[in-house]
């Protein structure tokens, strides 16, 4: 179900991974850091889990943001459009159950290495595996093109939302806001949203696919194999892989940057406006 897989060399990594089609991928500047949402960190930094359920928590926060951000913005999303009004509140820089996440691996090749001071990593997620296991233990029953799967998920999540107070089984739902910002569009991004946000990504994740959270934990790495390629065909395999550890080591960073520069993918690109023009000038230095 999960495996750590070292490449030879950045070109044969993208080579395999570049094209994947159904998967997504998050990058980290630290190999060792594990995928977590920001209101999950920020609780532990404060110590919150002491004060109840962080569902709580977050549903407290999400009014108290419904009823400032209309001093700011009319485009507003209807108030049951719960994913939208996470996602408005992760773009400011809010906590949220949401985790960042993209369709392309040279998005997260970018973020693991622009700022990276030793080895990153890129963590992969087959999202077909996401959602027959939805369907299953979560009732999100997916169906037709790309763009219908991306609305049932997120409008099943909005319903488990809805009925907050009824106990919901452990697991993930990849969710896009309906209003997608220009950064998000950009940096091809979507969410990974865990179902219960008191309990770490991984923990939730693992719940859904029947596997041991502590494998998460597991530096054992695979060198790449034709093997390994057949096991990440989740409906073609006895013993699929669907989660994927990448290690990126120092060494490969500047031929990263260099190629998705060539690519057109810098931090102009990706944070569209003075801010990101701003953080692309450290490349000429």
């Amino acid at each position: 179900m999960f495996t750590t897989i070292e490449f030879d060399s950045w070109e044969a990594l993208r080579r395999e991974f570049g094209s994947r089609a159904l998967w997504v991928f998050r990058g980290h500047a630290d190999a060792q850091w594990l995928p977590e949402t920001t209101l999950y960190r920020e609780a532990e930094r404060q110590g919150a889990f002491s004060f109840g359920h962080l569902s709580s928590r977050e549903s407290w926060m999400l009014y108290q943001f419904r009823r400032f951000a209309h001093h700011h913005r009319s485009d507003l999303p209807p108030p049951e459009d719960v994913a939208d009004w996470l996602a408005l509140i992760q773009h400011y820089g809010g906590p949220t159950r949401l985790l960042d996440f993209t369709y392309s691996l040279y998005v997260a090749a970018f973020f693991a290495t622009e700022s990276a001071s030793g080895d990153a990593a890129i963590w992969c997620i087959d999202t077909d595996a996401i959602c027959s296991c939805a369907a299953e233990k979560l009732d999100a029953h997916s169906f037709g093109g790309i763009s219908e799967i991306r609305s049932q998920m997120t409008k099943r999540f909005n319903e488990l939302q809805a009925q907050a107070q009824a106990p919901v089984p452990l697991g993930v739902l990849h969710v896009e806001p309906d209003k997608m910002h220009e950064r998000m569009y950009q940096q091809q991004g979507l969410f990974m949203a865990p179902t219960d946000p008191g309990r770490p990504f991984l923990e939730n994740l693992a719940a859904m696919l029947e596997c041991d959270a502590s494998l998460f934990h597991s530096n054992r790495p695979c060198k790449w194999s034709e093997e390994l390629g057949l096991r990440l065909i989740f409906d073609g395999a006895e013993d699929p892989i669907s989660i994927v550890k990448l290690p990126i080591p120092r060494e490969w960073h500047e031929e990263i940057l260099n190629d998705l520069r060539y690519m057109n993918i810098t931090a102009a690109t990706l944070f569209p406006g003075l801010e990101g023009f701003a953080r692309s000038l450290r490349l000429h230095l």
